[in-house]
């Protein structure tokens, strides 16, 4: 047996022979096994870049992330409203098919978010979506959309909740009070 260390692109010839007959001549060579790539130096995993989709949306913002280099492992997706890092989603909601198409069969790769509510102010905002490789690499954009969230709340209270319309009268009186709060312009409409 003969063993010999080839070095990256490299090839050697075995010949087995009888004196001056060759019997048989077998080249060989080498190169990074699949999933890796040459740097220079050594063979290593090729990393590859997330892939995704920002959706967007308006008090609940979503997409979906993924890397194809371990479709196995949910990703997180950064949000961030100009400098500031607003939130940063694990992708690991189930989505539809054709996520699951792109990330290598598994469809666990979704990712919801709530606007924090400094941004549930009715003001446009635009929200940058960066998918975040692991363990390390490069963090492409998934995009960015401008997001509006007004996110109106309040009670309405009707009094009394029903009235008797008296013999000889058509109609009977209610009244409604109402408290809002994120809303320009409050109004009630009956029907």
């Amino acid at each position: 047996n003969l063993s010999r260390a080839i070095p990256y692109g490299d090839s050697i010839v075995f010949s087995l022979k009888n004196g001056s007959y060759v019997h048989g001549t077998v080249t060989t060579s080498a190169s990074c096994v699949a999933g890796s790539s040459w740097n220079g130096s050594v063979c290593q995993p090729v990393n590859n870049d997330p892939i995704g989709n920002f959706e967007g949306g308006s008090c609940t913002i979503t997409g979906w992330a993924c890397d194809p280099d371990n479709y196995g492992t949910p990703i997180s997706v950064d949000l961030k409203v100009g400098a500031t890092t607003i939130g940063s989603p694990l992708a690991n909601i189930t989505r539809d098919a054709t996520v699951g198409a792109q990330c290598g069969g598994n469809r666990v790769h979704g990712f919801s978010f709530s606007m924090p509510s400094q941004y549930q102010n009715g003001v446009p905002v635009t929200v940058e979506a960066t998918a975040i490789n692991t363990p390390s690499g490069n963090n492409p954009s998934l995009g960015s959309q401008s997001v509006t969230c007004l996110n109106v709340s309040g009670d309405l209270t009707v009094s009394p909740s029903s009235c008797v319309i008296a013999n000889g009268a058509s109609t009977c009186t209610v009244g409604a009070t109402w408290s809002t709060s994120n809303v320009a312009s409050p109004s009630l409409v009956d029907g």
